[in-house]
């Protein structure tokens, strides 16, 4: 059993910079070894950049990073591989067009080809993994673009074990968990744990961090705030670290206005049927990310498709639905104003208001030319809100609208959220987040069984 004084990971004086951002700003920690670390803080704070420096997908810029007492220089991740540390990315890191047992034989075949493995039956088991999480794998005979991203989660949860690594790195893997599977991942870490295994979590989520960690690194702008054994600190303490005191939502009063009559038949079993005032939140829960997804764009089509109110969706996984990769920043911010052709902006114009929203969505970026994948889950998140802002909606559809987004982001959205539907904007949210809907002062409505 190893040591939890033990010092797996030291940095020293830690820079990163990407152009002229500093993504991480002289930082100095130690990591224990058999130990649960979480890296907590706000959006653009460094962590994601930080577990990439870690496992060898990012260079640091300047410093020094020690593991197990030897000077880390990565020449890459297969390399981290070697060394026994294994990451699992906040978008999962699979093959979207093979199925899930094809990306699991593809990790198989990637340490065989790294000589990782002395014989077949170091192995691990899957139905050990199965067994510990209490789950059916028989959708991993599915493509993985077919799967919800609880199902892609847990199959990359079973890739990155079965690397069998002395480090694991968990990056944003609870987002779309329900309280009963996070606690089998709960479960799960703690069997790691037992058998001397570091694990590093980053997490938005106070209450989870609280519940895995034994220690809490806290980020802001790349500064490092704190470190501390849980034990020795609360959440109050934590949150109030990067969040301001003015952060409450302004008091509002829907106004009186005529409603929208929607009746949306979802599927064979499913059917809405309901009226939405302007400026009005309603919510919608099913606590099934696959039917929420359906039932956010069964409405966005039957809205475009019967009524004359220009109409918005913000998906849930917004890596794939949500942004335009391979565009720049404001690219992606005018997109739909272009769409509208009573509603395009002249250009000054157009910017003077972009730099209004994201001054105060608090965005974090560069330059407007940007590559918007060079930006972190949250801040393209706002990217998504401010192009729907400029088109001008009416009915913007919001599916899990702040999932993976840290607190004081996710305080901004909200904040924004209810100014917009103070000025007449009408929102359908779509969300298990029961905080969500009480802090955006939402009416909820019953889904009615057709069969």
């Amino acid at each position: 059993m190893k040591n939890k004084n033990d010092i797996l990971f030291e940095l020293q004086n830690v820079t990163k910079i990407y152009g002229k951002t500093i993504a991480l700003d002289n930082i100095s920690l130690q990591l224990k070894e058999g130990q649960i670390t979480s890296i907590y803080g706000p959006n653009g704070a460094g962590k994601s950049t930080l577990v990439k420096i870690l496992c060898g997908v990012e260079k640091i810029s300047s410093g020094n990073i020690n593991y197990q007492g030897r000077k880390l220089e990565f020449k890459g991740y297969r390399e981290a591989l070697k060394l026994g540390i294994s990451y699992m990315p906040q978008d999962f890191g699979l093959l979207s067009n093979l199925t899930g047992w094809e990306n699991i034989k593809i990790a198989h075949n990637q340490l065989n080809n790294l000589f990782w493995y002395k014989n077949e039956t170091n192995i691990p088991n899957l139905e050990q993994i199965q067994n510990t999480l209490k789950i059916n794998l028989s959708y991993f005979n599915k493509k993985v673009h077919q799967l919800t991203n609880y199902q892609k989660q847990i199959l990359a949860i079973c890739k990155a074990i079965l690397f069998d690594s002395n480090v694991y790195i968990f990056d944003e893997s609870t987002t779309d968990l329900s309280n009963k599977d996070f606690q089998k991942f709960t479960t799960l870490l703690g069997g790691l744990k037992s058998r001397g295994v570091s694990i590093l979590f980053i997490s938005h989520k106070i209450d989870e961090v609280f519940t895995i960690s034994d220690e809490i690194i806290v980020l802001k702008n790349g500064k490092l705030m704190s470190q501390k054994p849980v034990a020795n600190t609360d959440k109050k303490e934590v949150i109030n670290l990067f969040i301001s005191k003015d952060s409450e939502p302004p008091k509002i009063e829907f106004p009186k206005l005529s409603p929208y009559h929607i009746n949306c038949q979802i599927n064979r079993e499913l059917k809405l049927d309901f009226e939405l005032f302007k400026g009005e939140t309603v919510s919608i829960n099913t606590k099934d990310s696959s039917l929420n997804q359906e039932i956010g764009y069964k409405l966005y089509d039957w809205l475009n498709l019967h009524s004359k109110y220009n109409v918005g969706i913000i998906p849930s996984n917004r890596d794939i639905e949500g942004i335009y990769p391979n565009l720049s920043i404001m690219d992606n911010l005018i997109a739909n104003s272009q769409q509208h052709k009573d509603n395009i902006l002249i250009r000054n114009k157009e910017i003077d208001a972009i730099n209004s929203i994201v001054n105060k969505l608090e965005l974090k970026y560069e330059n407007w030319d940007q590559n918007i994948n060079e930006l972190s889950g949250g801040n393209q998140q706002k990217i998504i809100f401010t192009r729907w802002i400029l088109a001008d909606f009416d009915i913007l559809i919001l599916i899990e609208p702040t999932s993976g987004i840290d607190l004081k982001s996710k305080s901004i959205i909200h904040n924004t959220i209810l100014e917009m539907a103070n000025m007449g904007k009408s929102f359908i949210l779509i969300t298990s987040d029961e905080g969500e809907k009480l802090k955006l002062k939402s009416r909820n409505i019953g889904i009615k069984e057709t069969c």
